[in-house]
Formats: C-alpha cells, sequence, structure tokens
C-alpha cells in the first residue's frame, strides 16, 4: 500500500483480517526509524500483529553498499523504538552500531 497508512487503509485491512484471521500479515518497509514507527502504528491501531519482512540484520547486510548514514534524529527515533519493544532489537542495534539504514527501494532493485 506504500506510505503511510490512513483510516480507509486501515479500515480495508481489518477487514481483509476479518475475513481471513489465520493468515500472516507482514509489513515491508524501510530499514529506518520511519519504517519501524509505521509498523508499530499499523498494529495499535489496526490490532493485527503484523510482522516485519526484510527489516532485518540480514537485510541490511546483502545491500550494504546501499546504505544510507543516520541523522542525529533517526538515531533518537531508533532508541525510543528500541526501548519500548525489543522485537527489533537486533535490526536496530546493528543500525545505531553501523550508522546505517537502508530504503526498500535498494532491496526492490534486485528482486
Amino acid at each position: 500500500m506504500g506510505g503511510f497508512h490512513n483510516s480507509v487503509k486501515r479500515d480495508f485491512i481489518k477487514l481483509l483480517y476479518e475475513q481471513n484471521p489465520s493468515k500472516l500479515y507482514y509489513h515491508f518497509g524501510d530499514i529506518d526509524a520511519g519504517g519501524f514507527y509505521i509498523l508499530e502504528h499499523l498494529r495499535k491501531k489496526t490490532g493485527i500483529e503484523f510482522e516485519p519482512i526484510n527489516m532485518d540484520r540480514n537485510t541490511l547486510e546483502k545491500y550494504k553498499r546501499y546504505w544510507l548514514e543516520l541523522s542525529k534524529s533517526d538515531r533518537i527515533r531508533l532508541e525510543r523504538i528500541e526501548k519500548n519493544n525489543s522485537k527489533y532489537s537486533e535490526a536496530i542495534r546493528f543500525m545505531l552500531d553501523n550508522n546505517c539504514k537502508l530504503e526498500q527501494e535498494a532491496e526492490n532493485q534486485h528482486l
């Protein structure tokens, strides 16, 4: 669906979930503070336990040549997300330690 979700998108996703509650639901976003923030917001607003896909350390390492440096605000947001949700802590800690983030367009070029 791309970008930040709105109420129309959320309602559509919830309708899909009501019809298919046993299915797995994934979020493919940028591997940056915004991508993890969108994932958390989506989970909270829909009540669906979305799992990140290709938003992990292995993906970061695979596409190292496309890394971007973290900004100061990236670091602050990532530290806040890591503190509040250990589910993503390995990827976030790797990003903080290696001063890196990755946009999904880098992955899409090679799928």
